[in-house]
């Protein structure tokens, strides 16, 4: 059963006087997807759509209700709708497929330009990295999937970033699975995730460097001697 995260940060809504505007048609993706919204909710939040749905720009339209927004997605545009008006939003309950509507969503904030939504995006994700979230017992955090989708949307002061780089920090460990295999994450985030570690350390030990105790760490095993064909099978 899915799951709904009530927003205790940003200001409600205004009254019902307040929802007897015009109502503003959103077409959203590639397949235009029709969304409605009043015009003085669409706006409450979103630097972007403010600007879009004033008068000066709404001259400009050939339909002053209705704008598009080719590159959103319509699933995250329909979840930040909802939040516009209830503020709060429906998530599924499996890990995987939370933290990916969570990075869309969160891309789609920095899309319209939106802190309020941004921020409580960004909460959402921390409030389900908790123990007992999801049916497992132990604490999920985004795999690579959202990690490449909010990388890909967002740029390199995002806070969102700052957000994976910690969890990859602060919570992974060799043993750890949770961001999938390293090969497929975006490059910045590997080197956000170096760059982080290197700040956070303590600084090493001088008389512990492993070069310094043992060259054997580093050299190859060597089963043949000097002038001995290396192809034949040498027993000591």
């Amino acid at each position: 059963m899915p799951t709904q995260c009530q927003d205790m940060k940003s200001p409600m809504p205004a009254s019902v006087e307040y929802l007897s505007g015009p109502v503003i048609k959103v077409l959203v993706g590639e397949d235009q997807t029709p969304i409605h919204v009043h015009k003085s909710v669409l706006g409450s939040s979103s630097r972007f759509l403010q600007k879009v749905t004033s008068e000066e720009w709404s001259e400009l339209r050939e339909d002053a209700n209705t704008i598009h927004l080719l590159d959103s997605d319509a699933e995250s545009f329909k979840m930040y709708s909802h939040w516009l008006y209830t503020r709060t939003i429906t998530l599924a309950n499996r890990a995987r497929e939370t933290y990916k509507q969570l990075a869309q969503a969160y891309v789609l904030g920095e899309l319209l330009l939106d802190l309020w939504f941004k921020n409580f995006v960004l909460d959402t994700i921390v409030a389900s990295t908790a123990e007992g979230r999801f049916k497992s017992m132990t604490r999920a955090f985004p795999r690579a999937e959202p990690t490449i989708i909010i990388y890909n949307g967002t740029t390199s002061s995002s806070p969102a970033r700052r957000l994976l780089t910690d969890f990859f920090v602060y919570c992974v460990t060799n043993t750890s699975t949770r961001l999938g295999n390293l090969i497929t994450l975006p490059k910045e985030f590997l080197a956000d995730a170096l760059e982080k570690m290197s700040t956070m350390r303590e600084v090493p030990n001088v008389s512990g460097r492993p070069w310094d105790i043992t060259m054997e760490l580093y050299h190859e095993k060597v089963d043949f001697g000097l002038g001995e064909n290396p192809d034949t099978n040498h027993k000591q």
